[in-house]
C-alpha cells in the first residue's frame, strides 16, 4: 500500500520521523516505506511477531537506529488500537 493509501494516523507518526527521506533513492524510500507498513501497521494476528521484528530492524537499519528513541511510540499506539 503506497503511502497516500495509509490512514491519516500512521501519515502523522511518519512524517513527524526527524529524517530526511529525501536522501534516499527512490527505491530506498519505496522500501522503508514498505518495512513500515509491514513492521507498524499489522497486527500480531496479521503477521508473525518474527516478521514483525524482521520488517521493524530493516526499517531502522535503512534510516538509523537513533530515530527509533525519537518514534512517537504513544502516536502508533492509538493508531493500532484506538
Amino acid at each position: 500500500m503506497a503511502y497516500e493509501d495509509w490512514p491519516e494516523e500512521f501519515q502523522e507518526i511518519w512524517d513527524e520521523l526527524p529524517v530526511d527521506f529525501d536522501e534516499l533513492s527512490p527505491s530506498e524510500q519505496e522500501y522503508a516505506e514498505y518495512m513500515f507498513e509491514e513492521g507498524f501497521m499489522h497486527y500480531h494476528g496479521e503477521m508473525s511477531p518474527e516478521d514483525i521484528s524482521f520488517a521493524r530492524e530493516e526499517f531502522w537499519d535503512m534510516i538509523g537506529e537513533e530515530f527509533e528513541d525519537t518514534f512517537d511510540w504513544e502516536a502508533w499506539r492509538e493508531a493500532m488500537y484506538p
